[in-house]
């Protein structure tokens, strides 16, 4: 906690430093909004270091490109080519630096593919009070069914997750979801009658909550966690 206080303290002592040398002329060669849209993204681009979150990474890097292409002589680069190498860049290192998983606890795994026989979608069936969900660079969806929910991990890279809690039960004490999604969309069908407390941050995405309602106020809670980047969350209630 001292570290972060530290950390922003600084950052902004140093923004507002970089203001007023543009104001004296002393950057005379990069406006005022240039350095207002470097001083948003670097945030961004320390919290994706600290998590591997490399379209975080390489995408903000690509825009203060863009934003002082003509100081660093980068103009043949922008803004496509920049674009695009950020786009290729966080590809190929989540391809490499791909998370591993602690745990498997998927049953009853079954895939399906297409009319020309290629690889389409994913479908798990979990029964298990500890799950990990995950979809990189593909379509999957999970169907949970267990008697006392109490961690769930939702992962998404490049893909498109779904998840069905609408046959599950939670633990007495309550359930905890974490989840982390770049450049890709999570959805979460949950029964109406329960309690959620969503503490999400999104960054450069959308946490979307449907059809929200008739919560019973003694029931468990379900906490979900986590980061959303260059990607949306859908909580829906079912």
């Amino acid at each position: 906690m001292k570290t972060n206080k530290w950390f922003w303290g600084i950052f902004f002592i140093c923004a507002a430093a970089a203001v007023i040398l543009n104001a004296l002329g002393y950057l005379a060669n990069v406006s005022l909004l240039s350095v207002i849209f470097t001083i948003v993204l670097i945030p961004i681009i320390v919290e994706s270091v600290l998590h591997r979150h490399f379209a975080g990474i390489f995408f903000p890097l690509a825009i203060i490109g863009i934003l002082f292409s003509k100081p660093l002589r980068l103009e043949a680069l922008s803004p496509w080519p920049l674009l695009a190498a950020a786009l290729f860049l966080s590809i190929a290192f989540s391809i490499m630096f791909r998370k591993k998983r602690l745990y498997d606890l998927f049953k009853h795994h079954k895939e399906y593919h297409d009319h020309r026989g290629e690889y389409a979608e994913c479908v798990e069936y979990v029964d298990d009070n500890e799950i990990y969900c995950d979809a990189s660079f593909s379509a999957s969806t999970k169907y949970i069914h267990c008697a006392a929910l109490k961690n769930a991990s939702l992962n998404c890279s490049i893909g498109s997750l779904k998840v069905f809690f609408d046959n599950a039960q939670l633990d007495p004490g309550g359930a905890d979801v974490t989840v982390d999604c770049s450049i890709g969309s999570i959805e979460m069908y949950i029964p109406k009658a329960w309690q959620v407390k969503n503490t999400v941050i999104a960054t450069l995405g959308a946490v979307d909550i449907r059809n929200r309602g008739f919560e019973s106020a003694g029931g468990p809670v379900m906490a979900i966690k986590g980061k959303v980047y260059l990607g949306n969350l859908v909580i829906i209630y079912i």
